[in-house]
Formats: structure tokens, C-alpha cells, sequence
């Protein structure tokens, strides 16, 4: 018993000793700092000018979860890449959190902030030119800033504001704490970089591969960079053709030119650029990777140069500013989740040659309203799941359905064709289904009203027709109404054989100024019916303020009248209004009932 007894406290013992000597696992969050910020130990520095707000986005690339804490008790905190983080001026104490989801590393974030009066730009080498794409050099000025207490101190921590992007004079501009100074100087050359014994120049490292160059590494680049079209080794011009995976990734680039001798960009060449807010492209190229632009959350614009046939998987993920992108004819495949957090992404044309749209390819795209695909062999799974504000999608034969197609989307109208799949998908997601004949056309929508001063709202029109088993939305129409009327009136709809008359309300609204409008015509208002009576006219009758008719010697009649932010509908127009005006031959007054 004595011996069992030992052996199981032995054991015990045993056991616990050696889950005490277990390493303990450890956390070292991966992240770069932008310029001017110092990691020392478990401690970020840095001195900001003028700055009441801060971003983590302003300072920070990690693909962690980061929270910033006002002080060491976690009293205040603030959450995201956007949240604003308060400075006052003098020291600012924070504690800069990180996660990978299990486990968290904490470091000390020191920053001083420094309110100034005014600064200067000294220029010490005013003989000094750029190459296009030629990245600012900061020792060729001094910036002598002036402290409110009159103390003047040099400024070395400041983001110049330039693009070096075409030849002749250029600014550079320097903001500081509300003052803007700025500085002129000459962009006289392309660029040609000269690569040294590493095969490097201006922090940017190439690989020389079959009389070609390879753009290898530029992740230290910040700012504006415009791709050298050559670089030169040892008196030789190699043209360079590449960019090469992860090439920018994770960079401080805010814009990059592309020029055409590049063919072909990486997978990840410009992930996680999360300053980078527009690309020139050359016209043409030969591939695209994936993930190339992934996260590029500032990215406003993009078109994608003709010959690329394929959108590799999430080369567009959560560009989330991106409005607008323009895709080339010779596009065949959209790959899985090529759009997907695209927020702002407007409704885009799909060319007519596309063979594949993957799945999630357009997932949480919230922007989107209208969707036209010709013709597709493969539409992939969630598809266009989460795009809130779709309100129409109209595709033509599909051979290949994924499922879950319109998961998320509550109010769209969908028209295909008659039995196909993708109308059971739009059915067993509750939404509207129409089916769209042969050679037929349906209307979708059109615009009711819109004010007089304005052009047809075009993109108020949706009208779909099949022919051959693809969809489309016409377009090159032309529309007829009257354009010196208002009220509601007739218009129609042409293009070839196909015609369409609806009505449609045209406002014209005048702001009034106790009585009198622009033109200076008077009028009575009644406050309680929200109804205004025109009751005479000037002897000559100014020109309005907000639309002038085409025909000479035509007054129109408002159809709504606004005072002190009230709206008055104008019913009646006295019978001799109008006798004493001498520049008046003939009234029109609107039609205010759209059954008249």
C-alpha cells in the first residue's frame, strides 16, 4: 500500500514538474511602422506636429486586431484602423494592444505633440532636379517651424505632398499643424535608374533575367512611385517586363505609375497598400496574380489594361473605397472573391466575352444596384450574396449555377430566362422573378419625376431584352418629351423598332422672397392649404434664375414655389396677370393631376 502511495505522489510530482517546464507559448505581432515612428524594446516614439486626431492607419500596417488604450487601467480605448485617437499637446501616454485571436502583446505608445505658429522652407540645393517617379529628397530643404511660445526648432518628421509624374515644374507642398508651404522644382528626364553591385537603386531591388529586368522588392517605397520603363547595369538598358510577387506589399505608396513595358504583375504585388489611392495601368498586359491589389482599402480607381483574360482570387478584396473599375473586353474569368468588401463599388459593365464569375466574386459589394451579364458558362456560390442595395440583375444563359447566388439581398428583381436556374435561385431567396422571352423587351424601371433644369436621369432606365440567349439592357436610345414644359407630361422611349410612352412629372421649383420670385413675379400663399396663386407679372420679366425656355417670348409657370423652407403647389394664375408685360407672348401652366 506504502509503495502504491509513493509511486502516485512520484507520479504527481512528476507531471506537474513537467507541465511547469513547458515552454509557454509566445505572441510577436508582425507590423511596420510608417516614418518617422521609432520601435525600441516594447516602445513606439515618435513627435507630431500640429495633430489633434490620430489613426492607426496613419502609422500602421499589421493584418492583427489592434486597440489602442488611453493608459495602463484600459480606462478608454478606441477600436479599428479608423478610429479617431485623441492627442492634446505635450505627451500623449497609450498602450497599443495586438491579437491574433488567442494570445496579446501590449506595447508602450509614446507620442509628443507640438502646436506651432507658422514654418518656413529653406531650399540648400536649388540647382537640384527629378526624374519622373523620383522619390522627394528631404536634405535638399530645411523646415524651421516657430513654437507658440516663439522658440524656433527644426522640423524633421514631415510627409511631403508630390507627384513627380510628368516632365516640366512641379510642387512639392509641406501642411503642418493648418500651415501649408510649398516649393517649385523641375522634372526633367524620365526615369532610368542606374542599379548598383546588388542590382539595386533608390531602395528598390531588381533581378536581371533574360536581357529583361524584374522588379523584385519596393516595400520600403512611400508616396508616389512611377515604375522605371528601364533600368540601366553596367551602360546596358534592360526593359523591365515584371513585377514580382509581394513586391509592394505592405508599402507606404499613396499612387504608382505602370508603365507599358510591364507585362505581368505577381500574386501580392501591392497587398495590403493601405495608402495607395490610384494606379495607371498600361494599356496592355499579359496577367494579373492573385491577391495583387488585396486590401488596398484607399484605392479610388482602376481600369484593367485589355489582353488580361482572367481576375485572379481576391485580387480586389476589400478595396473598399474603390468607386469605380473598368474591365476590357478580353476578360473571360472573374476569380472567387475578386470583388468581395468592395463597399463602394458602382454598378459595373460586364464584357461581352465572360465565361466565369466565381464564387463570392461580388460578396458584400453594397453599392451595387443594377447587374447585366450577357451570357455565362459558370455563375460560382454567393455569388452576389450581401449586396444590400442590388435592386436588379438581369443575366441570359447560364449553363453552371452555383448556389446561394442572391444570399443576403432582400429587394432585387431578377430576369432571366424562362426556367432557368438562376430564377429558382432569386425564387427560393423571396425574391421577384421575371422571365424575359425571346426578342422580347421588359421594362424595368423608369424614372418618374426629375426638375426641370436637369438632363433625362438615363440611369433611372431599365429595360432588358434576350436575343440569342444573352441579356441585355438598352442603351443609345433616344427620349422625347417637351423641353420648355413642366407638370406631367409624355415622354417616349425609341431605339429601332422598339418604343415605349410613359408620363413623368418635370418640377419646376422657384425660391420666393416674401412675395416675388427670381423673374419677379408675385404671388399670394396660402399657409394653411399649401397652395400659391401668380397674381402679376413686371412690366419686363427678369430672366430665372433656374431655367430660361428655348422659345422666345415663353413664361413658364412654376410648379412649386418655396418660402422660409415651406413648399407652395401653384394652382391658378390671375386672368390679367400678364397684361402689362411686354416681353411675355405666351403661359404655360404645368399640369399638376397625372390623370389630366
Amino acid at each position: 500500500m506504502k509503495r502504491i502511495l509513493l509511486s502516485s505522489i512520484f507520479c504527481f510530482i512528476f507531471i506537474f514538474v513537467f507541465a511547469s517546464c513547458k515552454p509557454k507559448e509566445t505572441y510577436s505581432p508582425d507590423f511596420t511602422l510608417a516614418e518617422g515612428y521609432t520601435l525600441e524594446g516594447d516602445r513606439i516614439t515618435a513627435t507630431l506636429i500640429g495633430q489633434k486626431f490620430l489613426t492607426v492607419r496613419d502609422f500602421l500596417i499589421c493584418s492583427d486586431a489592434v486597440t489602442v488604450y488611453s493608459d495602463s487601467s484600459g480606462s478608454g480605448y478606441v477600436e479599428g484602423l479608423d478610429a479617431d485617437i485623441p492627442l492634446k499637446p505635450g505627451e500623449n501616454r497609450l498602450i497599443l494592444s495586438f491579437s491574433n485571436g488567442k494570445l496579446t502583446k501590449d506595447y508602450n505608445l509614446d507620442i509628443t505633440c507640438i502646436s506651432i505658429q507658422s514654418f518656413s522652407i529653406s531650399v540648400n540645393n536649388p540647382n537640384k532636379t527629378y526624374h519622373i517617379g523620383e522619390a522627394f529628397d528631404k536634405s535638399t530643404i530645411t523646415v524651421t517651424a516657430v513654437a507658440e511660445d516663439g522658440t524656433e526648432f527644426e522640423v524633421k518628421h514631415y510627409t511631403p505632398e508630390y507627384e513627380f509624374s510628368y516632365l516640366g515644374k512641379s510642387v512639392v507642398g509641406i501642411e503642418l499643424d493648418g500651415c501649408y508651404e510649398s516649393i517649385t522644382v523641375s522634372v526633367t528626364e524620365e526615369y532610368r535608374p542606374v542599379l548598383d553591385e546588388s542590382y539595386s537603386a533608390d531602395g528598390v531591388s531588381y533581378q536581371i533575367l533574360n536581357d529583361e529586368a524584374v522588379l523584385i522588392r519596393a516595400e520600403d517605397k512611400e508616396g508616389f512611385f512611377a515604375v522605371p520603363a528601364v533600368v540601366l547595369q553596367d551602360g546596358k538598358e534592360y526593359p523591365v517586363t515584371k513585377i514580382e510577387v509581394h513586391a509592394f506589399a505592405s508599402s507606404w505608396i499613396t499612387g504608382v505609375i505602370i508603365p507599358d513595358s510591364v507585362r505581368v504583375i505577381g500574386d501580392q504585388a501591392f497587398a495590403d497598400c493601405m495608402a495607395l489611392e490610384w494606379v495607371e495601368m498600361p494599356e496592355e498586359m499579359d496577367f494579373l496574380g492573385e491577391f495583387v491589389f488585396y486590401n488596398c482599402e484607399s484605392l479610388l480607381s482602376i481600369e484593367i489594361p485589355h489582353g488580361i483574360k482572367g481576375l485572379g482570387q481576391s485580387s480586389f478584396r476589400n478595396c473598399k473605397a474603390m468607386n469605380f473599375i473598368y474591365l476590357p473586353e478580353t476578360l473571360k474569368v472573374i476569380g472567387a472573391q475578386a470583388f468581395a468588401g468592395c463597399e463602394k463599388l458602382s454598378d459595373i459593365h460586364f464584357p461581352q466575352g465572360l465565361l466565369t464569375i466565381g464564387e463570392e466574386a461580388f460578396r458584400s459589394c453594397k453599392s451595387f444596384s443594377t447587374v447585366v451579364v450577357e451570357k455565362l458558362q459558370t455563375l460560382g456560390d454567393n455569388a452576389f450574396a450581401d449586396c444590400s442595395e442590388l435592386r436588379f440583375v438581369a443575366v441570359g444563359t447560364v449553363e453552371t449555377v452555383g448556389n446561394e447566388i442572391f444570399s443576403g439581398v432582400k429587394n432585387a428583381t431578377v430576369y432571366g430566362t424562362d426556367g432557368s436556374k438562376i430564377l429558382n435561385q432569386a425564387k427560393a431567396a423571396g425574391l421577384k422573378a421575371e422571365a424575359v422571352s425571346e426578342h422580347a423587351y421588359c421594362i424595368a424601371s423608369l424614372p418618374t419625376e426629375f426638375p426641370i433644369e436637369a438632363e433625362y436621369p438615363y440611369h433611372e432606365t431599365k429595360i432588358f431584352f434576350l436575343s440569342e440567349g444573352k441579356m441585355k439592357m438598352l442603351s443609345d436610345y433616344t427620349v422625347e418629351y417637351p423641353k420648355d414644359a413642366c407638370g406631367y407630361l409624355s415622354a417616349t422611349i425609341r431605339k429601332d423598332t422598339f418604343s415605349h410612352t410613359f408620363t413623368l412629372f418635370i418640377s419646376y421649383t422657384e425660391d420666393i422672397v416674401m412675395d416675388m420670385d427670381s423673374r419677379g413675379v408675385h404671388y399670394t400663399l396660402d399657409s394653411v392649404t399649401g397652395k400659391a396663386t401668380l397674381v402679376s407679372a413686371p412690366e419686363w420679366v427678369k430672366p430665372s434664375d433656374i431655367y430660361q425656355p428655348e422659345e422666345e417670348g415663353l413664361f413658364l409657370v412654376p410648379t412649386t414655389l418655396w418660402r422660409d423652407g415651406k413648399m407652395y403647389v401653384v394652382v391658378y394664375v390671375e386672368e390679367n396677370a400678364f397684361d402689362d408685360t411686354k416681353n411675355v407672348e405666351k403661359v404655360f401652366a404645368p399640369i399638376l393631376i397625372k390623370e389630366s
